[in-house]
């Protein structure tokens, strides 16, 4: 079983109760909310729905993969609660409903906190 290394530039856990799509390699997409995970990256979503290409659509795309337009059909479904196995994920990307502004996605530090840090105490040695 393989396993993910998690360091300081990669935080699934920001992720939790976020809404995420994630790519499996079965070509099937997931969205739901991510409620957690495992160091194997085994995931636990919520209301999820799955969606997938038919094989009635990828024998017309194979057929017409020279053309530029024909579409491309997903059949959808409602799965609910689920456990995605790590080694069955591509790709996950966080789902954004609607686009906020810059000043909603900065996180304010108090101001208690800012005090703290600019009265440190400062130690005097004596040699």
């Amino acid at each position: 079983m393989s396993s993910v290394q998690i360091n300081k530039k990669f935080k699934l856990s920001s992720l939790v109760n976020s809404r995420i799509k994630v790519y499996t390699i079965t070509n099937r997409e997931y969205t739901g909310t991510l409620l957690s995970f495992d160091k194997h990256m085994n995931l636990v979503l919520s209301d999820v729905e799955e969606s997938r290409i038919t094989k009635k659509t990828w024998s017309k795309l194979k057929k017409h993969q020279n053309e530029e337009g024909s579409e491309i059909e997903k059949e959808k479904r409602s799965l609910g609660l689920i456990i995605l196995k790590g080694d069955q994920i591509v790709c996950l990307n966080l789902v954004v409903d609607k686009l906020t502004d810059v000043s909603e996605r900065i996180i304010k530090v108090p101001k208690s906190i800012k005090q703290k840090a600019s009265t440190t105490t400062k130690k005097k040695v004596i040699v």
